[in-house]
């Protein structure tokens, strides 16, 4: 999902407290800064998957589930 900054962090934390693994990229766009909030690895694509639909129901985030190097 990607975030304002301030929305992302705020994001961040409430998943964390979740359990979830995140990692976040910052890009500056239009003289600001946007946030990707990524969640994951996960150990297969089951996994990954039923984390998106966690997130999508008790978030409310858009989700997209892709495969990493």
């Amino acid at each position: 999902t990607i975030l304002p900054t301030r929305s992302a962090r705020t994001s961040v934390a409430q998943l964390r407290n979740a359990g979830f693994a995140v990692v976040v990229a910052e890009t500056p766009k239009g003289g600001g800064t946007n946030s990707r909030v990524r969640v994951g690895p996960y150990a297969d694509r089951a996994k990954a998957d039923a984390a998106a639909n966690r997130l999508r129901r008790e978030f409310r985030l858009e989700t997209c589930v892709t495969d990493s190097p």
